[in-house]
């Protein structure tokens, strides 16, 4: 059995998919492997080859480290992950919620629409 990947917080990833919820526990400890290219190398050494090369792509091209990390789950997610999985995900790793304020309401807004009635003979 290969042997896993050892985060300095103590965190280990047998799989990817533990490799996934490190990612939720510790992320900046994940970008700081990721920038590193430590992820790839671990990757090809488990045998997850494929996923590994997507890994350095992703490295090379994007440069901003909330991106490069929701980029990096996706990547490791499996190909039959739902779509809201993903978007959960995705929501999981965004900075603070923000909220929406509405308008009040004001007097031409409540009043009812005026409608027609056509008469059927």
């Amino acid at each position: 059995m290969p042997e896993p990947f050892r985060f300095s917080s103590g965190h280990l990833a047998h799989t990817v998919a533990d490799l996934i919820g490190v990612c939720h526990q510790s992320p900046q400890e994940v970008i700081s492997y990721l920038k590193s290219g430590d992820f790839e190398k671990w990757l090809a050494y488990i045998g997850e080859t494929e996923i590994s090369k997507k890994v350095e792509e992703l490295r090379k091209i994007l440069f901003i480290e909330e991106e490069q990390l929701k980029q990096f789950i996706q990547v490791l997610q499996p190909p039959e992950t739902s779509a809201t999985e993903t978007i959960e995900t995705e929501q999981s790793l965004e900075t603070p919620e923000t909220t929406t304020i509405e308008e009040p309401e004001t007097e031409q807004s409540l009043e009812k629409p005026k409608t027609s009635s056509i008469e059927k003979h």
